[in-house]
């Protein structure tokens, strides 16, 4: 770079008011940090939504935020078309605007344990991380809702963790047959019968859970083993009920706390770039200074030298440029899709060339740029256990389409993308536009 336009850059930087507005807010530590060294662990961010309703549990204008984070997380769940029966009847009663909701401080409870045992074995007692227990209220009518919250921030699930947290709230015996036929939810009672180890309150609806952080969006479904529980991203905590309608009625005290939680959701933890959540306020400032200020990350970049610190940032900076532009995507002039991300538009097109075009896998890597970039799950652990990068490091550059059991590169780059979109226009009917 010339020397005159970096010391120009620079000084941009130095007096850059909206670069002095980002480092506040993105890289001074909350109090979570700096008093508690606690950010990103899962017990901080279980313990701030229970201590978050409960805050809120007598004020109207929170209640009332919680009622369209509520609907909304029952809208997404409808549009899986997987959930129960309840969670329309839920949508139903939210959506009239003279339902209003009650609940206790009591109604709220953390780590609620289960109980559970393989036949003929040992009892499991494993914890749910969240249990809340509402009124839907509309003049004399009352309906109680038991709402299940799964919590997972850096972490998977495992053991069939949400199977057996629905088949033990549900008493659902056709799911539990169909999908737990070695598990018992009975035990016997002092006079040798068998009863359920819990039973459902008669007339209760149910809404389960799945949260996870804004970066495991396409991996939620994965994760999610029951598809009676709705995945959502702590995008919904940060857009409901954190917005300001929803904290502005609570303390001065209160406000800091939750200011200071909504910091941790917003930073990136610098180890695996994870985000929680993100602030749309801020989304038009941090794309004017990554595209403003990215030839001093490089230039940085390249003055450090290697270390796999510095492939982290490199990837990091990778991500950013991406997510700079957006495609409008036409297949067929039947399907239609607006401002995608280039790894959404190449899973559309991948799935579209695959189930409708029936191309081989040999056939559709030819459309990539030069490199190997969709392969099937056989292929995908074989590259995975020659590759000499971290384990981690290596899956984080895939996504996995669960409906076609493939793997499709994330190393996108606008000149890749180019080089892919020209081969795809000349030999199918797809049409490929930038955003505006």
């Amino acid at each position: 770079m010339n020397p005159s336009k970096l010391r120009k850059l620079l000084e941009d930087f130095y007096r850059d008011d909206s670069v002095k507005m980002l480092a506040e807010k993105y890289c001074e530590p909350s109090i979570y940090d700096e008093v508690f060294g606690v950010s990103h662990i899962e017990k901080l961010h279980t313990g701030f939504i229970m201590w978050l309703v409960r805050q809120g549990c007598n004020v109207e204008g929170f209640l009332q935020s919680l009622k369209v984070f509520l609907k909304s997380v029952c809208e997404s769940g409808l549009s899986q078309k997987c959930v129960s029966a309840d969670v329309k009847e839920i949508y139903n009663l939210l959506s009239n605007p003279d339902t209003v909701i009650t609940l206790q401080r009591s109604d709220i409870k953390k780590e609620v344990k289960t109980s559970y045992r393989y036949k003929g074995k040992k009892q499991k007692n494993p914890k749910v991380d969240i249990v809340i227990n509402i009124q839907l209220v509309n003049g004399k009518y009352s309906k109680p809702v038991k709402i299940v919250i799964e919590n997972k921030v850096f972490s998977r699930e495992h053991d069939d963790q949400t199977k057996i947290y629905y088949s033990y709230f549900s008493a659902d015996d056709e799911y539990i047959r169909m999908n737990l036929p070695d598990i018992d939810f009975y035990e016997k009672n002092n006079k040798g019968r068998s009863i359920r180890v819990y039973t459902k309150p008669l007339g209760e609806l149910q809404l389960f859970i799945f949260l996870s952080p804004v970066d495991y969006e396409l991996d939620c479904l994965a994760c999610n083993k029951c598809e009676y529980f709705i995945p959502i991203t702590y995008q919904y905590i940060y857009d409901y009920l954190l917005v300001n309608e929803a904290i502005n009625v609570f303390p001065e005290t209160e406000k800091m706390y939750i200011e200071e939680y909504k910091k941790i959701l917003i930073k990136p933890t610098m180890s695996n770039f994870k985000i929680m959540a993100k602030d749309p306020i801020d989304k038009e400032k941090l794309k004017l200074f990554a595209e403003k200020y990215m030839p001093l990350f490089e230039l940085a970049i390249r003055e450090l030298g290697s270390s796999i610190a510095i492939e982290q940032i490199e990837d990091g900076i990778q991500q950013l440029s991406a997510q700079r532009y957006k495609y409008n995507l036409r297949i067929d002039d039947e399907k239609k899709w607006n401002s995608l991300k280039m790894h959404e538009v190449a899973h559309h097109i991948v799935e579209y060339l695959v189930t409708e075009m029936e191309i081989s896998l040999k056939e559709l890597n030819a459309l990539f740029p030069n490199g190997y970039w969709v392969c099937d799950e056989k292929a995908y652990n074989k590259r995975k256990s020659e590759s000499k990068q971290s384990e981690k490091r290596f899956e984080n550059r895939w996504d996995k389409m669960r409906k076609l059991g493939l793997y499709v590169s994330k190393e996108w780059t606008k000149d890749r993308f180019s080089d892919f979109v020209n081969n795809v226009k000349t030999k199918y009917p797809i049409v490929i536009e930038q955003s505006n």
